[in-house]
């Protein structure tokens, strides 16, 4: 675990301020805002420096690192700040290069800000393929969006907003609430540059679907209710006390289109349950689906649930002891608490899942729920007649502290999300790294790297007890994933492929 400065760590805890915390996982970089002030580090230098903006008044509310548009910044400019205060939104300007085998940045002032008095943003969203920026606040159910250019234009700035979802002219109206409804606003908000969509969730676990059209324009061609997405699973699993309309939904992970055809969207339960949705349109479904076409509707198809917690719930394995590994069971129905509260989750591709409990009742410390598919179980080949299972296994985590973020911490250009092949990890995890993770919490940053089937392998040769404990091992492994795998990766042990991470928390290749 990487540790906090000093100097941050006593600031934050003990503020009596405004703050909040965030990563910038694919630059090795965290940040930390107390009042008005914005400080990033390298934490994985053993000794950062901090870099501070601290020229603005106004406390912040939000950070969010976005990819910039094209043409608009300096080339050396590759990301942009998007801070959002009380008073207003400005962009700022990042470059960052490698120096010495850590990452530095440099921000830049770029002058562009909008006002954005008594709209209290709690959530942006930004676009990596078309640097478009998109936010909402907690006052109302509204999506905006942040236009930017180079250079002023007849009636419009360098910077100015947009509102997608009320009309011009009633956002002038006066509001009246005469019957104390308590407002809806966005919780989350999500891009997905695969299919030209925006998602978001409210506060009343409703989701919207927003096609993002190629003239810059926005539309809103689905709603989904919670009852409406509840209902859809009933066919699917009995409702039961922890899968009912009254659970609420806590996050919302899109799933790219060169992953699943099929599934757009993987909504996670305050108690742990994940429930996969596709989209479709009026133009008939289609497994290599227009980008440019809308979706004008969308069903629950599947949901997994999250590991058992009853001896008698067909998996005795499954008791959510930290660091106990299990594999997680099918559609149950009985209701199962292992993950009850959920606080928040996320998945990234192929599949990881990562899921924060708040198990701890006064809520100073989270624990980790972290599943993944077993790509080798997977690709062993089977009876026609055998329906496929969705083979994933799981592990509990005690972060002994309280969760901030998350973010992938590999290069996006060296094995990332939107690597070709990276979903089939048996073909790239000889020429790929495995994928790492960054949790950042109140006192360090975490990093949770992917365990290949060649480390498995090679912890296996190195830790074996004796010649019989070896075979015994190895036969599991075949009967497990099969001979064919089992040589392959045998091979790249012998040629050094193995990585294991020592004591010091160093990785380094096994040798013998």
């Amino acid at each position: 675990m990487y540790r906090i400065p000093d100097q941050i760590f006593d600031q934050y805890n003990r503020a009596q301020v405004s703050t909040s915390m965030g990563l910038f996982a694919e630059l090795n970089h965290a940040w930390v805002t107390i009042d008005n002030a914005l400080y990033l580090w390298d934490y994985t230098h053993p000794n950062p420096q901090l870099i501070g903006f601290e020229e603005q008044p106004n406390s912040i509310n939000m950070v969010k690192l976005a990819r910039p548009r094209k043409g608009v910044f300096l080339p050396a400019v590759t990301h942009m700040l998007v801070i959002s205060t009380t008073a207003d939104v400005f962009l700022m300007g990042l470059a960052c290069e490698n120096t010495g085998g850590y990452k530095s940045v440099t921000i830049y002032q770029t002058g562009m800000s909008v006002p954005i008095r008594g709209l209290d943003i709690n959530v942006i969203a930004s676009s990596d393929s078309t640097g478009r920026i998109f936010f909402a606040g907690s006052s109302d159910n509204d999506v905006y969006e942040l236009t930017y250019q180079q250079e002023e234009r007849w009636f419009r700035g360098r910077c100015s907003k947009v509102n997608h979802t009320t009309k011009s002219f009633t956002a002038f109206a006066p509001q009246f609430n005469l019957r104390n409804k308590p407002t809806e606003f966005v919780e989350q908000m999500v891009v997905d540059d695969s299919r030209n969509l925006l998602y978001t969730l409210s506060s009343n676990s409703s989701i919207r679907v927003f096609h993002l059209r190629p003239d810059g324009s926005v539309n809103l061609t689905i709603t989904k209710t919670a009852i409406d997405i509840y209902s859809n699973i009933g066919h699917i699993i009995t409702s039961n006390e922890t899968l009912n309309p009254r659970v609420k939904i806590v996050s919302i992970s899109p799933i790219p289109a060169p992953e699943a055809s099929r599934y757009h969207l993987m909504a996670t339960t305050a108690t742990g349950y994940r429930i996969y949705l596709s989209a479709t349109g009026s133009y008939s479904w289609s497994a290599t689906p227009n980008a440019n076409n809308a979706p004008t509707s969308m069903q629950a198809q599947h949901v997994k649930t999250p590991p058992s917690d009853s001896p008698s719930d067909q998996a005795p394995q499954a008791a959510p002891v930290p660091g106990a590994p299990f594999h997680t069971t099918g559609p149950s129905k009985v209701s199962i608490h292992s993950l009850n509260p959920t606080s928040s989750a996320e998945r990234f591709p192929p599949g990881y899942f990562f899921c924060f409990t708040q198990k701890d009742n006064s809520k100073q410390a989270d624990t980790l729920f972290i599943s993944t598919p077993d790509s080798g179980k997977l690709a062993i080949p089977r009876d026609p007649s055998t329906p496929i299972k969705p083979e994933e296994t799981g592990i509990w985590l005690t972060l002994g502290s309280r969760a901030e973020a998350i973010g992938l911490y590999t290069p996006y250009d060296q094995g990332g999300p939107t690597s070709s092949g990276f979903g089939n990890e048996l073909a790239v995890q000889f020429d790929k790294p495995a994928a790492e993770i960054a949790v950042l919490t109140n006192t360090g940053v975490h990093i949770i790297r992917r365990r290949r089937l060649v480390d498995m392998f090679a912890s296996l040769i190195r830790n074996s007890d004796g010649e019989d404990g070896l075979e015994d091992r190895v036969q599991t492994f075949i009967r497990i994933y099969g001979r064919s795998e089992t040589i392959a990766t045998a091979l790249a042990v012998a040629c050094g492929q193995g990585m294991e991470v020592s004591p010091d928390s160093r990785l380094s290749k096994i040798n013998d």
